[in-house]
């Protein structure tokens, strides 16, 4: 008897097991820092999808076939905002699903900044230093929006650990609301994410703080958040947009540039042809570094925000750190 009743009892179970598999919540991250900060959210209930693979950028990226199944079929997708990860808009104008899209430069509590308008970056107001707001509270509520209404706001806002905390804080209330049944893991999940965020802004400072007051160039302008928390230096970029190359006068006031401060780091980014950069880092003293804010040579997406943050502290130390 119990011999005739297995078969119906393992049926039973496979059948259980694949409704189970069926209602987990599917999600999709466009870039390697962002779907990081989702998948700690969700570690436990699901692994979500990454839009964007390691290697490739989301400046003039075509979206594969599998990338756009994984669209069709999600219930939530978390991106920047059209503007960083234009390759997405149409895909999801097209989406006929349930799909909620999530543009996460939206976030309550998130410090926004206009992009500067010219190579020449003015001096910053930095916000770096003391406790208050490190929750991702405090402070963020004081800038979240800004005076400036003519320019376009900065899309890099990950970049400042503080925003990532107000990320993974509006992460976990969006999961929550889509999938009630593991509120409490996503919760869960987001005050241990929001501590180890602490950890790690305060273990950056740390690392970066005798190097913060060097000067440096970067390829294009992606960095200001991160300047503004650390108390970095940035004295300039290459380009405004890093698809349009530098014209001769604008590489003649950068070499200019370079001399007059007494420059000894140029900061490349691995999607952007570095000749430029090379060409600036001709001379002995000048160092170049290859940062890498969207995680494209990220080894998997296992990497994450941590990783993608960690990496960049090290090359930006790497070459800083060298000239004096």
């Amino acid at each position: 008897m119990l011999r005739s009743l297995l078969p119906a009892v393992l049926a039973l179970t496979l059948a259980a097991g694949s409704a189970m598999a069926e209602a987990r919540i599917r999600v999709s991250a466009s870039i390697v820092p962002i779907h990081g900060l989702v998948a700690a959210v969700m570690e436990g209930v699901a692994e979500p999808d990454l839009i964007l693979p390691p290697g490739a950028s989301p400046h003039g990226y075509a979206l594969r076939p599998s990338g756009a199944l994984a669209l069709s079929r999600a219930d939530v997708i978390f991106r920047v905002g059209p503007s960083l990860e234009a390759f997405l808009n149409r895909p999801l104008a097209n989406i006929s699903g349930k799909a909620r899209i999530v543009d996460l430069i939206e976030t309550p509590g998130v410090l926004l900044r206009p992009v500067r308008d010219n190579e020449a970056f003015e001096p910053h107001d930095h916000d770096h230093g003391g406790r208050e707001g490190h929750d991702g509270h405090g402070d963020h509520e004081k800038h979240a929006a800004h005076d400036d209404h003519e320019r376009p706001t900065d899309q890099h806002v990950w970049l400042d650990p503080r925003n990532a905390i107000a990320i993974v804080r509006h992460v976990a209330d969006v999961l929550s609301e889509a999938d009630p049944t593991s509120a409490d893991t996503y919760r869960t999940n987001a005050t241990r994410t929001i501590r180890r965020l602490n950890e790690l802004e305060d273990r950056t400072a740390n690392r970066l703080a005798s190097v913060a007051a060097r000067p440096f160039i970067v390829f294009h302008d992606a960095y200001q958040y991160f300047e503004n928390r650390f108390g970095l230096t940035a004295a300039g970029s290459i380009a405004i947009n890093p698809e349009v190359a530098p014209g001769a006068r604008q590489i003649s006031q950068i070499r200019s540039r370079i001399a007059e401060q007494n420059i000894h780091c140029v900061l490349a980014e691995p999607q952007f042809n570095s000749d430029i950069v090379e060409a600036l880092a001709s001379d002995d003293h000048v160092h170049v570094g290859v940062v890498d804010p969207v995680g494209t040579t990220a080894r998997s997406a296992s990497d994450g925000y941590f990783g993608v943050i960690d990496r960049m502290v090290s090359e930006l130390t790497t070459c800083l750190g060298p000239a004096g």
